[in-house]
């Protein structure tokens, strides 16, 4: 089967557990003899891009990026986000339910990858993390949507011990993530039993 492991965490350098993962499950579906195309969301510095090449080959590994007008669209989106949320919090409470799940991603990346697939005709795709499950909407329903979503991300502050600060959801928006997605995959007992 061709398929691609869409993420905004690299592989490369392994030095965190979420790379690892990353760079596990794409060895995993190569070993059960899947054609895997890495796609990165994010810009690498050159060691790491060598490190990606050398793992994935010549062709199944590609860094998207949406240019600087998609950037500073993604960017002002984000201040104003970031702003409301800041406004209602003085003005009436602050907003409990954190970030909506399209916040960090950049819509830009969602042409980008509809031209890949119509370059590359993947039949399933795996995208890493809830916040990138809008990338699941360039493809259509002929393609398997697979979220591996690493965490739970909903009251995460609370039940994980992070930072007040830290990325969360609402319920609601966690849903809405995993909507886009035909499968949804959890990497801990509890965190599958809550989804």
């Amino acid at each position: 089967m061709k398929l691609a492991v869409i993420s905004q965490v690299p592989c490369f350098p392994p030095d965190r557990g979420n790379r690892r993962r990353n760079l596990n499950l794409a060895r995993a579906l190569r070993q059960l003899g899947h054609d895997v195309t890495f796609i990165s969301l994010a810009a690498l510095p050159p060691e790491a891009l060598r490190a990606h090449q050398g793992e994935f080959g010549p062709g199944r590994f590609r860094v998207l990026e949406p240019g600087l007008p998609g950037q500073a669209r993604h960017a002002l989106r984000r201040l104003a986000a970031r702003a409301w949320r800041r406004l209602r919090g003085a003005l009436w409470r602050p907003d409990p339910s954190g970030h909506g799940v399209d916040d960090l991603f950049c819509a830009g990346l969602v042409p980008l990858l509809q031209a890949a697939q119509a370059r590359d005709r993947f039949e399933a795709v795996f995208v890493e993390y809830l916040q990138c499950s809008r990338a699941l909407l360039a493809f259509g329903p002929d393609v398997f949507k697979v979220l591996d979503t690493h965490d739970s991300f909903v009251a995460r502050d609370r039940l994980s011990g992070a930072s007040p600060g830290a990325l969360h959801y609402s319920q609601a928006e966690q849903v809405r993530g995993f909507r886009r997605a035909d499968a949804v995959v959890a990497i801990q007992a509890r965190e599958c039993a809550e989804f």
